[in-house]
Order: C-alpha cells, then structure tokens, then sequence
C-alpha cells in the first residue's frame, strides 16, 4: 500500500497550487490548481527518476524514502499557507445546483466504474504486453534507464515518460493492480482541461458541464483509460501546453511567465511521451510565437528560451541513450520507417483520409456497402490498392469493421458531429 504515498503527494500538491492560485472564479481556480498540481507532480516523477538512474539507483528503496520526504516536505510547506475558509466553497457551490447534479451523475455512472475497471484489472492489450510493460520490468531489473538488448525495439525508442510514472507504481506497489491508473488520471485531467478551454472561449458552466460529457465519452478515450497505452497522457501535456500558452497570451503582468513556465513543462513533457505531440503542437507554438513578438517585440525571446529549454531538458536524456546506441536521437530508423508513409502523394493522402473516415463509419451490422464503395473508389478512382503496403501499417486486408478495442475503435457520433459543425459554419460564416 505504499504507492498511497502518490496519492497523498497529488492531494497535498492539489491544496498547496489552490493556496497560490490567482484565479478569482473558485471552479476555475479549482480546476486549473488541478491540472498545476499533475504538472508539479510530473517534475517530481521526472527529475528523480533520471538522477537515481545515473546512478544505478532505482529501486523500491530509493523511491519510498523520496516520496516519504516530498511528502513531509510539502506539508511542511502547507503549513505556512492559509486555505479559503470552507463556508465561502459551499456558498459558491449552491449557485450551480443542477449543474452539480448532471457532475453526480457523470461521477457515479461513467467516471467510477472506469476506475474501478483500471484498477482491478491488469492491463492485457496486445501494447501493453509488447513494450510498456517489458520496459519497467527492464528497467527495475538493471536499476536504470538505460538501452537493454530486446527482441522489441518499441521498448527502447518509442517515448518513455508515461512509463516513467508505472515504473513508481510498479516499485510501490510491486503490483501491475495500480498501473492502469496513470492513464485514468490523464483522461480525468484533460477533461478538467477541456473545460477550462471552454470556459477560456466565453461558455457558461452549463456549455463547459457538455463539454466535459462529450469528452468522456469519447469511444477511444474509454478503453484507453483503462490500459498501460499512452495516449491519454500524451494527450494531457498537449492540451496543458494549449491551455496555459492561451491563457499566457490573454494575461499582462507577471502571471504571464507563470503560465508560459507551466505551459513549456506540458510541452517538454508531452515530446517525451510521444513524438506525435511535436505534430499537433507546431502550429500552436507559431501562434504563440506571432502573438509575444506582436505584443512584447524583441522582449518575447524569454518566453521562446523557456520552451526550447524544456524540450530540451526533459528530452536530452533520453534523446542521449538514442544516439550513444544508434547515432541517432531518435533511436533506430527501422523503428521509424515502421509507422511512417514511404510516399506522400495526393491519391496516398486521398486514401488515408478515406480509409480513416470510413473506420469511424463503421457500424454494429451493414457495413458491406460501405466496404465495396471504398475498395471500388481505391480501384477506380486512385487506382491503388486500399491496402498499399507503403502507407498502411503492416498492410492487413482493407475491412473496415466496428470493433470495441483500444487500438481500432471508431467514432461515428463525434465524425457526424464534426461534419455537422463545419457545415454550420461554412453556412453561418
């Protein structure tokens, strides 16, 4: 039971970022001290992790004693903070009464048994047993994090970080019971993250509630929260990197390097959970770029220092294991080839675009149809084989079909949703 010792670092952390918080809304400042604390508490998961293994020192050992003093340390430090009393929470909580009902409701009926599934039951996807599991084992076996001869190289070069919070479970625990729950815990925070998003775009509480509802019921957000697979957490240092970086070009004043540092730890933190993040983040980061030199000209090049320095610093590690192994930082080019489309032509693009769109189509019965249009539409059309060997991952036969598994599964309501918005808009510009 000692990987309670977490949990009571989270929560302490959670009263100490409330106690600092500028916000003047209590949700708000609730929800944002929330997603300050799980940043506060990746640095704490991080920095140790990579100091014991220079030195050979990971280990159950190890881990209890700094946990047992960042604890202490942080009570500590609670102890000369004052808190808001608690007659001032209940006060503000009573002004969303029906709000806090449908929450209840989520809470009880999707939330609780999604945690209750993430933690009585190891995870078993084909993923999990491939590579993130095997590379704590590794890891715990030789007390650092250094390359390892493996049959799988997944294990050594795809991005380590969210293992990095399993291998402290792992070594508290000595149980794979816990494990599951780092990807629970990041589904929790990007919902709270969606909702500050709303909220940052003019929604009420009523529309931020929605938002909440439609994230979590996200089909692939679902299954992932219950496994070892590092989406979830991926997906959680991005939104954190979006959410601080808008709120860092909304604000003047000293909060703003506040919310650029938080923002580059999401950033720096998100690169090393999974390269895709770098995708989605470039054309965010531009625009973050053009709003500091538009709004604090030559002075704006801190805020580019701090980004390129945690991409840095939490990247250089492991960017170094890559190259002393291979001479490159991204590790073995095979690995890479493996996921990576040999052409970029038009049809190729035409096709994934299609195949995707299709995948998310899929329904419980009546998908030959669908089926033969797009093989017809590959044949006739583009003239390619919807299962080209150099754009498809390991080119199984094309056959779009609906499935409830954490690596395939599709999205009907949300692609007829997407399409419906964009028609609005296009017709409502």
């Amino acid at each position: 039971m000692l990987v309670i010792l977490l949990l009571l670092n989270i929560v302490f952390l959670n009263f100490y970022c409330f106690s600092i918080e500028s916000e003047e809304d209590f949700l708000t400042k609730i929800r944002t001290s929330f997603i300050k604390s799980i940043l506060i508490f990746s640095l704490l998961v991080f920095f140790p992790t990579e100091i014991l293994s220079f030195f050979n020192g990971i280990n159950s050992s190890n881990i209890v004693f700094y946990w047992s003093a960042a604890l202490l340390f942080l009570i500590t430090l609670l102890l000369f903070k004052r808190t808001p009393t608690l007659e001032k929470k209940i006060t503000i909580s009573k002004q969303y009464k029906n709000e806090i009902y449908i929450l209840g409701f989520a809470l009880i009926f999707i939330i609780l048994p999604l945690f209750f599934i993430a933690l009585f039951y190891p995870p078993n996807n084909a993923d999990s047993m491939g590579y993130h599991l095997p590379r704590v084992m590794h890891w715990i076996q030789n007390k650092n994090l250094n390359h390892y001869i493996t049959s799988d190289a997944r294990q050594l070069f795809y991005q380590p970080f969210a293992e990095h919070f399993i291998l402290h479970i792992k070594l508290l625990s000595a149980s794979d019971l816990w494990v599951n729950l780092v990807q629970f815990f990041a589904m929790v925070g990007s919902v709270v993250i969606v909702t500050l998003l709303a909220r940052m775009f003019g929604l009420n509480y009523r529309y931020q509630l929605l938002s909440a509802l439609l994230a979590l019921s996200i089909p692939m957000g679902i299954l992932q929260s219950t496994t070892t697979q590092n989406d979830y957490v991926a997906t959680f240092f991005f939104l954190a990197f979006l959410f601080f970086g808008l709120r860092a070009i909304k604000k003047n004043g000293t909060t703003v390097f506040s919310d650029v540092f938080f923002s580059s730890i999401a950033l720096g933190l998100g690169f090393l959970t999974k390269a895709t993040c770098a995708i989605f983040a470039f054309p965010f980061a531009l625009y973050f770029a053009y709003v500091f030199l538009r709004d604090y000209g030559f002075k704006a090049w801190k805020f580019g220092v701090i980004y390129v320095f945690s991409i840095l610093i939490f990247n250089f590690s492991f960017w170094a294991r890559n190259y002393s192994l291979t001479g490159n930082i991204l590790g073995e080019k095979a690995v890479v080839n493996m996921t990576e489309n040999d052409y970029i032509t038009i049809p190729f693009f035409v096709s994934n675009v299609v195949r995707n769109i299709a995948t998310h189509l899929a329904l419980p019965l009546g998908n030959r149809l669908m089926n033969k249009s797009v093989i017809v539409f590959h044949e006739k059309v583009l003239k390619i084989s919807p299962q080209e060997k150099a754009i498809t991952f390991c080119a199984p036969q094309y056959e779009p079909f609906f499935a409830i598994n954490e690596d395939v599964a599709g999205n009907f309501f949300f692609l007829f949703l997407l399409f419906f918005l964009i028609t609005y808009f296009l017709f409502n510009f």
